[in-house]
């Protein structure tokens, strides 16, 4: 029996085995919708945005066309579980707290995208200096993830443990098809 074997749950064992796994798997699927809507809202216009569409669907360069575009998709979310206004108006909130954070470290990932091409441009490739921006890389999508979990978490905060099984339900519901 190899290592994944040897780590694979038995078909037996009930699932969630606490609910601490249920609770994670809900914040990681609103974590997941709400990072799906901050990457659409920032993906960078100028390297023609996504599927050549220069920015029509998430605001290309205007940080508040992006926020504006996110909270709508929030909103639309959150259709499905009757979230209140309250509940609405404190996530439309923090998306835009999140993608204004994300718009914040747009110019750092340019700056890296650039200085790689120019570094597989040049007659000889540098390697250690590829390695350092692949590391500043790196840096920069932890703080990231960092800034995009914070965000997840205080959305799952507001919302109530039946609202986030509900968004549990939708996403396996979508997922299967």
């Amino acid at each position: 029996m190899n290592r994944l074997e040897d780590a694979t749950i038995p078909p037996e064992a009930p699932w969630p085995r606490s609910g601490r796994s249920l609770v994670a798997v809900i914040a990681g699927l609103l974590g997941l919708i709400l990072l799906g809507a901050a990457l659409l809202a920032t993906s960078t216009a100028e390297a023609g945005g996504w599927f050549g569409h220069r920015g029509r669907w998430h605001g290309g360069d205007d940080p508040e066309a992006a926020v504006e575009r996110v909270q709508h998709m929030a909103r639309f979310v959150l259709s499905y579980v009757d979230a209140t206004d309250e509940q609405e108006q404190r996530i439309e909130a923090i998306v835009a707290r999140s993608v204004d954070d994300l718009q914040a470290l747009r110019g750092e990932h340019r700056a890296h995208r650039d200085e790689l091409m120019r570094l597989f441009q040049d007659p000889e490739i540098d390697r250690a200096a590829v390695e350092e921006v692949r590391r500043a890389e790196l840096t920069l999508a932890d703080t990231a993830s960092q800034l995009l979990l914070e965000a997840f978490a205080d959305a799952a905060e507001v919302l109530t443990p039946e609202q986030r099984a509900e968004l549990f339900a939708l996403a396996e519901r979508f997922h299967r098809e």
